[in-house]
């Protein structure tokens, strides 16, 4: 059980990206997600449950979710 929040897509930016396996009960809330390297990905799921909640992915090349 593990929530990101930020305050709002135009204001909260991670640069980088996210690898979830094998977990559940994870959210992210009001943020945007950006990933310039050529191999970046936004977030990398595997048998995981993730909610996303008012979330952007921006420059995600390999993969946005």
């Amino acid at each position: 059980n593990i929530t990101f929040v930020g305050t709002g897509k135009d204001t909260t930016t991670i640069l980088g990206g996210f690898g979830i396996y094998e977990q559940e009960n994870i959210t992210f809330k009001n943020m945007t997600l950006t990933n310039t390297s050529d191999s970046g990905r936004g977030i990398d799921m595997h048998n995981a449950k993730v909610e996303l909640i008012d979330v952007a992915l921006k420059g995600c090349d390999a993969a946005g979710l």
